[in-house]
Parts: structure tokens; C-alpha cells; sequence
């Protein structure tokens, strides 16, 4: 059984790109009220920001995946976003394994048993405090590189996150 969580809380981040998003509370919940961004050819979008997920590790446990589940589409072609990993805070590890295209669909990133998705070299690791702690969270973020596509829109209905961790007696999701 797999417990996905939603942030309690959604930022725009324009740290990176050039477009702030649209309706950023609309990823807290998967209810069809959308966050969206129109990007003219090569733009990219700020970050959506997700954190405070309310996550209650044990603290005996080991982390071993994570995968973050989006719900969207785009308005034409498909859109690689970049997804990258809070670690209290800071950016770590990143995804581009998935495409979004134009059928409102989920798409995951990451896996459920290893981290090693999330990095080059597999180093990234996480403790169950990390994870508890309200800074764990994500960032999306999309680009418009497609020659033919004069303006695309990219709609997210929701981000979620699953975190997968072994405990000395089993392997559970939560």
C-alpha cells in the first residue's frame, strides 16, 4: 500500500527561470484546480516549491527511494521538467526521467528502492529526520524548447511524494 503525501506548503521560487506560475496553492490538493505557465520558446519556468509534507519516519529506519508523483499535462508536444530533491531546505539530486505530455496523466520520478535516481554517482542519501524535517519537500520546474511550439502551457495539478524505508523487521512505504 502506498501513502502518498502532499505539501503543506507551495511556493514560487524565482531562483531559476523566467515565468512565475499561476494558482502555485492548486498543487496541495489532486482536485483538478490547476497551477500553470505559459512559456513563449526557449523559457523556463520558476520553481514550484513544495515542502512541509508531514512525513513521520521512525528514526530507526533506512531510506532506501523516493519517488515524487506529478499530475499534469501541457498544451501541445511534451515537456521534460526538472525535478529536483530538498534536503532541509537546499536543492539535491535532480530527475528529468519522464516526460509530461498532453494528456492530464501521473508521472513518477524516482524509485521506490533505490536513490540512486536522484544522483550521478548514488552518494545522495537521507535520514528519517531529514525527511521529517518541514524543509524535505521538491521543486518542478519546465522549459519550452520545442522550435515549433510559439507558446506552450504546462498545467500541475498536484505533487506528491512517497518515501520508501526499511525498518529491522520489514520494508514498508509510507
Amino acid at each position: 500500500m502506498s501513502n502518498w503525501l502532499l505539501p503543506s506548503s507551495t511556493v514560487n521560487d524565482a531562483s531559476s527561470g523566467l515565468k512565475a506560475w499561476n494558482n502555485i496553492n492548486n498543487v496541495k490538493e489532486k482536485n483538478g484546480e490547476v497551477a500553470t505557465v505559459s512559456l513563449d520558446f526557449e523559457e523556463d519556468s520558476n520553481y514550484i516549491k513544495c515542502t512541509d509534507f508531514g512525513f513521520d519516519i521512525p528514526t530507526s529506519a533506512t531510506i532506501i527511494g523516493i519517488q515524487v508523483r506529478v499530475n499534469g499535462q501541457t498544451s501541445s508536444s511534451i515537456i521534460y521538467p526538472l525535478i529536483q530533491l530538498l534536503k532541509e531546505g537546499a536543492l539535491v539530486g535532480w530527475a528529468l526521467e519522464e516526460e509530461i505530455g498532453t494528456v492530464k496523466e501521473d508521472f513518477v520520478y524516482g524509485s521506490s528502492e533505490s536513490l540512486n535516481g536522484w544522483s550521478f554517482d548514488g552518494s545522495l542519501t537521507f535520514t528519517p529526520a531529514e525527511i521529517n524535517n518541514s524543509g524535505f519537500g521538491c521543486v518542478l520546474s519546465v522549459g519550452n524548447f520545442y522550435e515549433d511550439e510559439e507558446i506552450q502551457t504546462t498545467s500541475i495539478d498536484s505533487i506528491e511524494i512517497n518515501v520508501y524505508y526499511t525498518t529491522l523487521y520489514d520494508i514498508r512505504q509510507f
